[in-house]
């Protein structure tokens, strides 16, 4: 029922009013609840380790983004890429 309602609402447009973050971030509400009624007495546990290890495996992808990625700060201007972007401005 809830996937028929879905991809109603998809097809109508609605879901792109509705971030991918909130999605995800029910589902892992979802995923939670599971662990606890799986395991009511060490079920915080679990979340608490799982949670440690989802965040401490950010780190290596941080260091796995592209240098010209990272290479310049939020707003701050990198001439690199504006002559790469003018050069295929002039192509088309």
């Amino acid at each position: 029922m809830i996937l028929i309602m879905l991809k109603k609402r998809l097809t109508q447009g609605i879901a792109v009013a509705v971030p991918p973050s909130r999605t995800l971030q029910r589902g892992s509400d979802v995923l939670g609840s599971a662990i606890f009624d799986a395991n009511p007495k060490n079920g915080f546990f679990v979340c608490v380790i799982a949670t440690t290890v989802l965040y401490a495996a950010i780190v290596p992808l941080i260091l796995l983004a592209p240098s010209h990625v990272v290479a310049t700060r939020d707003g701050e201007r990198n001439p690199a890429l504006e002559a790469d972007v003018r050069a295929e401005i002039s192509m088309a």
